[in-house]
């Protein structure tokens, strides 16, 4: 009798999955950090004013635009969309010193201009810190910015349009940021103005591979101290030493005594090795080499599960397969490294 070959596992499709089969990409992929820099300029200058009066003056600098140049979607004041409108029409730019977004386009053109290539002919003042808080507080897609950010863009975009849901109609900071409001703009967001031909992801993309390569480093502070308090918090020291202690109680055990001596080398060996193993992790972790701790946790739950499985099977045929296996595959290292120098007297150590 043949045994039947086991099949990968098959998802049980959902009636939902189901219903978009006539429609293929109807429901795409969307990522937030693809688009962010098109929101940076808003987040900026969130950082010193009001979100009223941002809004106010967004909804001036939109108005102003899209009655000079009707362009198709609407222009909604996507940073990418701006700027290639600016190259054509430096009155924009001009309306735009003339709200508080200025210091935003200040910082923006004057970074950004081997990019984007904006003549600027006025007197600039420096200021990294907005650009940098811009870019922290709408990183996460789910910030309080990044949700006034998207609500400010998208309530313009339906300005003037039926909304018998009373989406768009919120006009307090509080009320957007209210737990119920903010999974309806995370919904909104992508489908409308996220998916604008106004959206220049590959601009966005150009954006942060300059700021991967232009930006100043900016290591990450020392967490030393930190750790070490963690450590001393979950008081890792007196638990390791509190094992160690175990450790050398089990290993005065006489094993003989109850297994035959095989099997017992096998258990106590196994189990020393775990034991080592989990030392070392902990002063892997102390030393902030967590990389290689992590590696020797595997080789320690790797240990475990065969340890585990051979005292639960209690086979000593079991037990004897193990040793050969040990035992042959270090002869076959042993073997490969012969293979390795022409010296006898090494291939005989």
């Amino acid at each position: 009798m043949t045994k039947k070959k086991r099949g990968r596992i098959r998802q049980t499709r959902t009636e939902w999955q189901k219903a978009f089969d006539p429609h293929p990409g109807m429901i795409q992929s969307f990522s937030w950090t693809e688009r962010l820099p098109e929101l940076l300029h808003i987040s900026i200058a969130l950082v010193d004013n009001d979100y009223n009066i941002v809004k106010s003056d967004f909804h001036r600098i939109a108005d102003f635009v899209n009655a000079r140049h009707k362009v198709s979607p609407r222009f909604h004041f996507n940073l990418s969309h701006t700027i290639k409108l600016i190259k054509e029409d430096k009155s924009i730019l001009d309306e735009i010193f003339k709200t508080v977004f200025k210091n935003a386009f200040h910082q923006i053109l004057v970074f950004y201009y081997a990019l984007i290539k904006v003549q600027i002919d006025f007197e600039i003042k420096s200021n990294v810190r907005s650009m940098l808080i811009g870019y922290k507080q709408i990183l996460e897609g789910r910030s309080d910015t990044s949700i006034l950010c998207k609500y400010m863009m998208v309530q313009y975009e339906h300005y003037g349009r039926p909304d018998p849901f009373e989406l768009f109609n919120m006009n307090k900071r509080d009320e957007i940021l209210k737990l119920e409001n903010v999974s309806k703009v995370m919904s909104i967001f992508p489908p409308s103005v996220g998916s604008s031909e106004n959206m220049d992801l590959e601009f966005c993309q150009e954006v942060w591979m300059f700021n991967y390569i232009k930006s100043p480093l900016m290591p990450k502070p020392d967490d030393s101290s930190k750790e070490n308090e963690h450590f001393s918090e979950m008081k890792i020291d007196e638990l390791a030493s509190e094992f160690r202690t175990l450790y050398s109680d089990f290993k005065k055990l006489n094993l003989v005594t109850i297994y035959p001596a095989f099997i017992a080398e096998i258990n106590m060996g196994l189990a020393a090795r775990i034991s080592n193993l989990s030392l070392d992790a902990v002063d892997f972790v102390k030393n902030h080499k967590g990389e290689v701790a992590e590696l020797t946790f595997r080789t320690v739950l790797e240990n475990f599960i065969v340890g585990s499985w051979l005292l639960l099977k209690k086979d000593i045929e079991l037990h004897r397969r193990f040793r050969e296996y040990s035992t042959g595959r270090e002869r076959f290292f042993g073997e490969k490294l012969m293979e390795q120098t022409s010296d006898k007297k090494m291939k005989k150590e």
